[in-house]
């Protein structure tokens, strides 16, 4: 259910920070060890934070958590007034590769991808779909991608070098997120038009699916500031 898909979607969200402040927290013992730098960014994937781990002047490991949450009131206004709240939430792994031992990386790895946009209309409301409107009590609807994402990219930055405390950061790279999954459901305020709403909403969301096959691909691009310890 919808209640079961929230809780489970904060739970993970409080394992992905809790796993990022623990690497946060244990850095200062950790840097005794192994050189350590933790980056906070903006990008395509929202507002991140990442904990770098040197392993010699051509490689690191990276740990990253990104998040955030934006809604639009009008996201399809030919249908009715839907509003559209886009909930990323993103975290995972990265090996950094350094070939020429400087600031320029290449970068592969994986990402846990709770990303989704969830589309919701005010009581009352009425669709037009497929030229018949139809007047509703509810509307919910859900665009989902793959849970585990691919990631390839390139990009500059080495936070745990050794010449300074501060460095600039900032990745180029595609998240392989497979083909959208949407999801919808309406409820009629005539449960006598509830048939033919439910196949009108059905064939709309087979018609969506279709058009963002292309969409697979996720790009990434993020800037950010770096601290080593």
């Amino acid at each position: 259910s919808g209640r079961e898909s929230n809780r489970e979607k904060k739970m993970w969200k409080q394992i992905g920070v809790a796993v990022v402040a623990a690497m946060v927290t244990g850095c200062g013992a950790a840097a005794n060890a192994s050189d350590v730098g933790v980056t906070a960014k903006v990008g395509t994937l929202g507002l991140g934070t990442d904990v770098s781990i040197g392993m010699g002047d051509y490689a690191g490991a990276r740990l990253t958590y990104n998040g955030y949450e934006y809604t639009y009131e009008d996201f399809d206004a030919d249908a009715g007034d839907i509003a559209a709240e886009f909930d990323w939430e993103s975290y995972g792994a990265f090996l950094d590769w350094y070939p020429a031992g400087g600031g320029f990386r290449l970068t592969a790895g994986g990402l846990v991808n709770n990303n989704e946009v969830n589309l919701t209309a005010n009581p009352n409301e009425t669709f037009e779909l497929y030229g018949v409107q139809y007047s509703i009590t509810e509307f919910k609807g859900k665009v989902e991608f793959n849970e585990y994402a691919p990631y390839a990219g390139f990009g500059y930055g080495k936070a745990f070098d050794k010449d300074g405390r501060w460095h600039f950061a900032c990745d180029f790279g595609v998240m392989f997120q497979g083909s959208p999954k949407a999801s919808a459901k309406a409820t009629a305020s005539d449960p006598n038009v509830q048939p033919y709403l439910d196949d009108a909403v059905n064939r709309k969301t087979r018609e969506t699916e279709d058009d963002m096959k292309s969409f697979t691909m996720y790009p990434v691009i993020s800037a950010g500031l770096s601290f080593r310890f």
